[in-house]
């Protein structure tokens, strides 16, 4: 789950004035390509700070971390000590951590699959956990870091809101909010379910008293910081991303485990076959060697070779020592 712009900046209202002014003491590597800042500030109740690419961020108070890699150690060396404060560019959904001395920036991608890229004072890119040409813009050593473009700015006036509206080329309103003001389906068909507006009516066909309901229900939801989850509004952002954050890593360890099993059964079926198909070999052996034991009642191969060949049987014959090795070859119907 993806956290949106709304999420976003309620949780830097709530949390900047806690984390501005903070120490890195360590960083670590958690789950999902994430990484934990634990940070040093007195009186701050949660210390850990982190950050989710492609996903969302949060703080908490406890760590979940994983062994560190060289990415990570790189990133200490870079950031351990340094004196913070945490921003959002250009209303995207990226996070920069910017140290006091703006000797490097460490960004935190949250769109798409995400990124965590390290930026010297110039902004440009030092090094990244993933290198990638998107054409419009490029995550490469050496290249100046770029911001995907975008038009969107979250309308706090009523004539913007209003003109987004009755703009929209969107099918109905509810994909109008979706899309067009980036709210996401949830609280798309919750603003319309609270305004009492059909979600397939045309943005268009909304009269001007159902726009201004749901401007009052939009303008009430980015001035408080409340976001909507599990179907309820809650006002502890951290605890839900954290909530959420917990539940995907033990279904990602559930899955891990239901492959690492289906894996050991796949194997097994294949050894299953395998002894299957040695136990039929025996069988034909045994078969054959009954059928055929009086063939074998003395060791002479030329008169063996000669009593296959009388049956019609055609066989490869070698002596190994005192073995005698038959090889059947492929039988013509």
């Amino acid at each position: 789950m993806q956290m949106n712009i709304y999420e976003l900046i309620k949780w830097l209202r709530i949390n900047k004035k806690n984390i501005d002014g903070s120490i890195i003491k360590k960083i670590y590597r958690t789950y999902k390509n994430g990484i934990i800042l634990e940070l040093y500030k007195p009186g701050l109740e949660k210390k850990y700070l982190y950050l989710i690419p492609g996903n969302f961020v949060f703080l908490s108070n406890q760590k979940k971390n994983l062994e560190s890699n060289s990415f990570i150690l790189r990133l200490r060396k870079e950031f351990n000590g340094k004196n913070i404060k945490v921003d959002i560019l250009d209303l995207e959904r990226v996070v920069v951590v910017l140290p006091n001395d703006s000797s490097n920036y460490l960004v935190i991608e949250l769109f798409s699959e995400g990124n965590i890229i390290v930026l010297d004072e110039n902004w440009i890119i030092k090094y990244a956990m993933f290198y990638k040409d998107y054409k419009i813009r490029k995550i490469a050593k050496g290249e100046k870091y770029k911001v995907p473009t975008s038009s969107f700015s979250v309308p706090n006036k009523y004539e913007d809101f209003y003109n987004i509206i009755k703009n929209s080329n969107k099918k109905d309103i509810v994909r109008c909010l979706a899309i067009d003001l980036k709210l996401g389906g949830k609280y798309a068909e919750e603003f319309l379910k609270l305004s009492n507006i059909e979600k397939t009516k045309k943005s268009q066909d909304l009269s001007e008293k159902e726009i201004e309901t749901l401007w009052n229900v939009y303008f009430n939801f980015i001035n408080n910081n409340s976001i909507l989850y599990d179907n309820r509004w809650v006002e502890d952002i951290d605890n839900v991303f954290e909530n959420i954050f917990l539940k995907e890593i033990e279904e990602d360890t559930l899955e891990k485990e239901k492959q690492k099993y289906l894996k050991i059964i796949e194997e097994q079926e294949i050894a299953l076959k395998e002894i299957e198909k040695k136990i039929e070999e025996n069988r034909k052996i045994g078969e054959f060697l009954m059928k055929y034991a009086w063939i074998f009642s003395d060791y002479n191969i030329e008169r063996i070779r000669k009593e296959f060949e009388n049956l019609g049987i055609n066989v490869d014959i070698k002596e190994e020592g005192r073995k005698i090795i038959i090889q059947l070859k492929d039988q013509k119907s």
